[in-house]
C-alpha cells in the first residue's frame, strides 16, 4: 500500500510502476469518450492524486459511474505522468475496488469546496477534511521540533531515542 503524499512528493522512483492506495473519493467527473477521472485522497497530503479509470474495467458501469464524493475505494495501476495542467503523476487503473459508499449523496456534508467550519460537528467527518489532515500535520511537526531541541536531549537522553525511532 503506498501513501499518496509519496506519490506527490517523491514520485520520480515511482513513475512506470504499479501502485495501490486507498483513500476516499473528493470528486469524480466523466468523459464522453468512455473514461472517468477520480480525485483520490488518503489524508496523508493537503493535495488528491487522480486516477483514470477506462471503460474497460469490468465494474466501470456497475460500481465506477455510480462513484460520489466520500466513497471509499482501493486503486491498483501504474504511475504515470500527466499530461493535464494541475498534477505532476496520475494513476492509469487497472482496478478499482469499492470499499464502501455513501447512501444518500444530497446530505452528504464534505463537497469539493472549502468545507465551513461547522463541519467539525460531525465527527466523523471532521477527519476526512483537508482543513483537520493541515492542522494536525502542523501540530506535529511544531511538537515534534520542540521536542527534538538541545534542551530536551540533554535532560532526557532516551528522548532523542525515541524520535529517531518513531518518524
Amino acid at each position: 500500500m503506498t501513501v499518496i503524499k509519496t506519490l506527490l512528493t517523491d514520485h520520480t522512483e515511482l513513475l512506470g510502476t504499479d501502485i495501490e492506495i486507498t483513500g476516499w473519493v473528493r470528486t469524480k467527473r466523466d468523459s464522453k469518450a468512455g473514461f472517468s477521472f477520480v480525485e483520490i485522497n488518503d489524508g496523508s497530503h493537503f493535495d488528491s492524486i487522480q486516477v483514470i479509470a477506462d471503460q474497460h474495467l469490468t465494474n466501470y458501469t456497475g460500481e465506477i459511474l455510480p462513484l460520489t464524493t466520500g466513497c471509499s475505494v482501493r486503486v491498483t495501476g501504474q504511475l504515470v505522468a500527466s499530461q493535464g495542467k494541475g498534477q505532476s503523476v496520475e494513476i492509469q487503473a487497472t482496478s478499482i475496488e469499492v470499499l464502501g459508499t455513501i447512501e444518500d449523496p444530497e446530505t452528504y456534508p464534505i463537497a469539493k469546496k472549502a468545507p465551513q467550519f461547522r463541519i467539525s460537528s460531525i465527527g466523523r467527518a471532521f477527519k476526512t477534511t483537508n482543513q483537520y489532515v493541515w492542522r494536525h500535520h502542523s501540530r506535529a511537526h511544531r511538537a515534534r521540533s520542540g521536542h527534538s531541541s538541545v534542551f530536551f536531549r540533554s535532560r532526557f537522553p532516551m528522548g532523542q531515542y525515541a524520535l529517531d525511532h518513531w518518524q
